[in-house]
């Protein structure tokens, strides 16, 4: 663990502050004062399903599951390994969001490739194994009468990717808010081929007849149609499709929960321990439309063990309470109501003696 980087707000600062020099009226305290060094920062845990390299804030780490101890608030995390599409996600953290924990799947590049003069009038497909990793078969349908321009040249083909995340503060969210939330994304080669009448790309995306979908890239004049069997897409040229769900967020509850700790204090090196909380809960299956619009928004659960330690000048009795911070957040997308507990961060506070100071705030590792 390091510690030194491990309070990530000022914890019991200098022992000016919280030096008493005489016993308090129950006799916990004998001029004790508690000190550690400070400094702030975020923590970032991203992880992908094969060995990758990853990137923020001027770092780069290497591996399957990676933590970055950063002090950007906000960038873009790139995720790279050969033979696979690149991937970004889009980071935001806050007094209340220090922790952000982000799952990449990695997705390979087509192995069907079909040519531009056996598309037409043809249904293309992802392959099996984009299949299997996303867990999402997506076709697409040209028609034999449609003009092609552009890139008149390359193979056809596709594959099904997650879009960029954009992990929001939802501290910050309001109610009666409208939020438009990528679901899931189609990558449609060759880049920069257009069509003067709509081609089809279709998602079996189940359950997303009942939500208001959009897509950015929709041919003009068309609309994005649902049912029970999947989603489908006109577009009038290659690129990234995204399908998306428009929602408005109908209510927060702030349900940040507080517990009291009275902790015996040795003189020298003490450790506090603790859980905090990232991410969300929810009910909805995995891969579900609601579990997409919830991950895209505040990547995936974790319950993360930490410890962090101080030092005291001499023995006695610290009070430390912990706030987790935490809401309840419904949206309203068509005829769906989706609701979540969303999780902030983990802050302390300390009272010596009757006075009280931020402790710390959550951040690093074990």
């Amino acid at each position: 663990m390091k510690n030194v980087k491990f309070l990530a707000m000022l914890a019991f600062v200098a022992a000016g502050l919280f030096t008493t020099t005489s016993c308090s009226d129950n006799e916990e305290f004998s001029g004790m004062s508690i000190t550690a060094n400070a400094k702030k920062f975020y923590e970032l845990r991203a992880n992908s399903d094969v060995p990758a390299t990853f990137t923020y804030g001027g770092e780069t780490k290497t591996g399957k599951e990676v933590v970055f101890e950063t002090q950007v608030k906000q960038g873009t995390m790139t995720v790279t390994a050969d033979g696979y599409l690149p991937q970004e996600a889009e980071i935001n953290f806050s007094e209340v969001t220090t922790v952000n924990n982000v799952d990449i799947k990695m997705v390979k590049e087509s192995t069907i490739n079909v040519a531009q003069s056996q598309a037409k009038g043809n249904v293309i497909s992802n392959d099996s194994e984009n299949q299997g990793v996303i867990g999402l078969q997506s076709l697409l349908s040209v028609s034999d009468d449609v003009s092609i321009t552009g890139n008149t040249s390359d193979p056809f083909s596709l594959v099904v990717f997650e879009p960029t995340k954009k992990l929001v503060d939802v501290s910050n969210q309001k109610e009666g808010e409208v939020v438009t939330v990528p679901l899931v994304g189609v990558r449609c080669e060759p880049d920069g081929a257009q069509f003067d009448k709509p081609v089809s790309v279709s998602l079996n995306l189940e359950d997303a007849a009942d939500f208001d979908l959009t897509c950015p890239t929709a041919f003009e004049g068309t609309s994005v149609k649902a049912n029970a069997k999947g989603v489908t897409a006109q577009v009038g040229h290659f690129s990234n499709v995204f399908i998306a769900a428009n929602a408005t967020r109908i209510k927060v509850v702030d349900k940040s929960t507080t517990t009291s700790t009275r902790l015996k204090v040795k003189a020298g090196e003490n450790v506090y321990k603790y859980n905090e909380y990232t991410g969300y809960k929810a009910t909805y299956k995995a891969n579900s439309v609601e579990d997409r619009f919830l991950k895209s928004q505040y990547g995936s659960y974790a319950s993360l063990s930490r410890q962090t330690k101080f030092n005291a000048s001499a023995a006695g009795y610290a009070t430390i309470e912990t706030t987790q911070y935490m809401y309840d957040v419904t949206w309203r997308s068509g005829k769906v109501t989706i609701r979540a507990t969303v999780y902030g961060s983990l802050l302390a506070t300390a009272t010596v003696n009757g006075q009280k100071t931020t402790l710390f705030h959550s951040g690093g590792s074990n």
